[in-house]
């Protein structure tokens, strides 16, 4: 009994320690995503900022932790791609890049690292221009390909919009192809039909092929989805998208 009596103290201190070295991070974790999410959810600029310094204390404390990693990367993300200063722009796609190669290294079989580094490169590169976005494109798509072949479900097929936009934006002396960006969108959104924002793209693409009637269907279709409680960001965002294109070509 003695003995037993010993070996259940034990198993409750080791139980009390992991407890102890793990609140503070799911604490901070929870935090954090609480912030993002009310960003996601509000568009929000103040959460968005707040969850980035609750990742980078935990990025501090837990330097080598995946999910800090990815997800500092991603708030870091979302912080450029909302920021209307070109130097606080490329600053923070800098800290994402950082932060999702460091992700990718430490775990390469996760989706997130790869999609983060894949998409934060993409961002860096249009924000900087010229070679510099040139010299990325390869990196870019071994990123998104690698996202595909783990999880294409990632991010809402995230990955095969980033990819049809990057087909569409290049110059075809330079690797663009606007029939293989429309393919991109389509295989798509077969696993992610609510993607409005694809949508939105696919019908920029088929507006350039001359397929206008296709694309103004596709356009009205994303200004038909009411706003709902799950809407984020990406839904206003899409919403945009589709009624400036709209203005521009069926005006």
């Amino acid at each position: 009994m003695k003995k037993i009596g010993a070996l259940f103290i034990l198993i409750q201190s080791i139980v009390y320690s992991a407890s102890f070295f793990q609140t503070p991070f799911v604490n901070g974790m929870k935090q954090a995503d609480a912030l993002y999410q009310e960003y996601r959810m509000t568009g929000k600029q103040q959460s968005l900022r707040d969850a980035v310094r609750a990742l980078e204390k935990l990025k501090e404390d837990f330097p080598n932790d995946y999910s800090v990693l990815w997800k500092y990367s991603r708030a870091c993300f979302d912080l450029g791609d909302d920021s209307k200063q070109k130097n606080e722009k490329l600053a923070y796609f800098v800290k994402a890049i950082e932060s999702a190669r460091k992700a990718a290294g430490i775990y390469q079989n996760g989706v997130e690292g790869h999609y983060w580094l894949g998409v934060t490169n993409a961002a860096y590169g249009e924000a900087k221009g010229g070679y510099k976005a040139l010299s990325l494109v390869d990196h870019i798509r071994k990123e998104l390909e690698a996202v595909i072949k783990i999880d294409s479900t990632y991010d809402n097929g995230g990955a095969y919009m980033v990819l049809g936009r990057l087909d569409y934006e290049l110059p075809w002396a330079f690797g663009g192809n606007n029939k293989r960006a429309i393919l991109r969108y389509e295989e798509g959104l077969k696993i992610a039909p609510d993607n409005l924002l694809m949508k939105a793209y696919l019908a920029e693409s088929l507006i350039y092929e001359g397929h206008k009637d296709e694309a103004r269907k596709l356009l009205n279709s994303i200004l038909a989805v009411k706003p709902g409680p799950n809407h984020d960001v990406d839904y206003w965002y899409a919403q945009n998208e589709a009624r400036k294109l709209i203005q521009k070509h069926f005006k």
